[in-house]
């Protein structure tokens, strides 16, 4: 053979190989960072360049499109293809956080035509078709099923994908490109999380539990402050509490990041704690019993049993939870003037049967006005209304008349100034056992 015929052959031998093995190389699914996402926003027109992106007469799209996700929530995020002119398919697809940081995962439904590129603990996972996920032959358009576990949050989430229309001839010539993205929002833009970081099993003598409480709030829906709360539903049904709050004005944030707070809280579990099985509850939304309006919850069970054989009092005084308080993001209505101009004191003792004293401290002289409240926004009490001098201050509050439960005291303080009175209010809470 001529040797520049034979050169010229394995020229376009090795061509052909190279255009084959370009179409083929991804037939099994495209390399990872090719669903059109951050931070290089790379697409199957790596390969397949002949036409600009989304310019053919085709497109990908999410079949369901998803409003919105639920926290922790399985969804389907099927994923098709179409265009009429194409044989031959495939896609690749991401999910990724406000923060660009990788969110949920996604769930292989059928491993014969998709599969699942996982990339811990931090980068983003990518779903891409397989081999036999092209369908070639196939024309106008596949789809693949898909399913993913939404995060556990309320911020949002985007999803990228890319996908490839090919027309089945052995090269990336003449293949068509498409890419889109889908914002999806949480349901809520709040969240709550209980974790109990203690023993949740309790004998006849009781005990304490020990848990936290993490508030997640994203910005925007809603934008009002938020009312947070916490309640034991006892073994017998009946919902004891709240224990924690209601803490009324949380607020929600203006912009991002999100607001993310963790308290530690001690519950203490009397001795005469009724046996069984018992569930911690946690809410936010707003608090207007009976109608409470929940928008984010949670729940951990514990138990109290009493191998011993000892008896049940039902008696759940000293059912007193306490630790790291939740003040210091509360809103007031002038938190500069409510360092400056007194100090409310928690009443003592508490919880209490049936009196308990509560004192505060005026740096000037200040009309006062200190009212009682039960947990239904109901007025029970006035305790002061009236003009006080600077200094200490303490009034007894006499329950003997109401029934056992959460109270709220109120104290507002207009406190004289050249300028005329600047107006404080500032709120506590005390538990009425009888």
């Amino acid at each position: 053979m001529n040797y520049r015929r034979f050169s010229a052959l394995i020229c376009i031998l090795l061509t052909l190989g190279f255009y084959t093995s370009l179409s083929l190389a991804n037939s099994s699914g495209p390399p990872d960072s090719h669903a059109a996402n951050p931070a290089n926003y790379s697409d199957c027109s790596a390969c397949h360049n002949s036409f600009p992106v989304n310019s053919g007469l085709g497109t990908i799209f999410m079949v369901t499109m998803p409003i919105s996700y639920t926290s922790g929530g399985t969804m389907p995020v099927d994923i098709s293809v179409a265009d009429p002119f194409a044989s031959r398919w495939g896609f690749e697809m991401t999910v990724i956080d406000w923060a660009f940081g990788p969110a949920g995962q996604f769930i292989v439904v059928d491993p014969i035509i998709t599969q699942l590129s996982t990339n811990p603990p931090t980068g983003f996972d990518f779903m891409k078709q397989t081999s036999a996920g092209t369908f070639q032959g196939a024309m106008a358009g596949v789809a693949w099923p898909i399913l993913w576990n939404a995060p556990v949050g309320p911020w949002p989430v985007t999803f990228y994908f890319a996908g490839i229309a090919a027309n089945n001839d052995g090269t990336p010539i003449g293949d068509y490109v498409y890419t889109d993205s889908l914002i999806v929002n949480a349901a809520s833009a709040v969240y709550v999380q209980l974790t109990p970081t203690g023993t949740t099993t309790f004998n006849a003598s009781g005990g304490v539990l020990n848990w936290d409480i993490t508030i997640e709030s994203w910005s925007g829906l809603p934008t009002d402050p938020i009312d947070i709360w916490v309640d034991v539903t006892l073994p017998n049904g009946v919902v004891f509490g709240p224990i924690l709050g209601p803490i009324y004005g949380f607020p929600m944030p203006g912009i991002p990041p999100p607001v993310t707070i963790t308290r530690s809280r001690f519950t203490n579990i009397p001795p005469g704690a009724p046996t069984g099985n018992y569930m911690m509850n946690a809410y936010i939304g707003v608090y207007s019993p009976p109608n409470n309006q929940i928008r984010a919850e949670d729940h951990f069970a514990f138990i109290k049993t009493y191998p011993d054989g000892g008896e049940v009092t039902g008696d759940l005084t000293g059912f007193i939870d306490s630790g790291e308080s939740f003040d210091d993001w509360l809103v007031t209505s002038d938190a500069g003037n409510h360092s400056s101009s007194f100090t409310l004191h928690p009443c003592s003792p508490n919880p209490f049967n049936p009196t308990t004293a509560i004192s505060y401290q005026l740096s000037a002289l200040s009309f006062v006005n200190l009212e009682v409240y039960d947990v239904n926004g109901r007025k029970v009490a006035e305790l002061v209304n009236g003009w006080r001098d600077a200094g200490a201050h303490e009034v007894t509050f006499d329950a003997s008349g109401l029934a056992s439960g959460i109270y709220l005291y109120r104290l507002e303080a207009l406190v004289a100034s050249g300028s005329g009175t600047t107006p404080t209010t500032v709120s506590g809470k005390m538990v009425l056992m009888k």
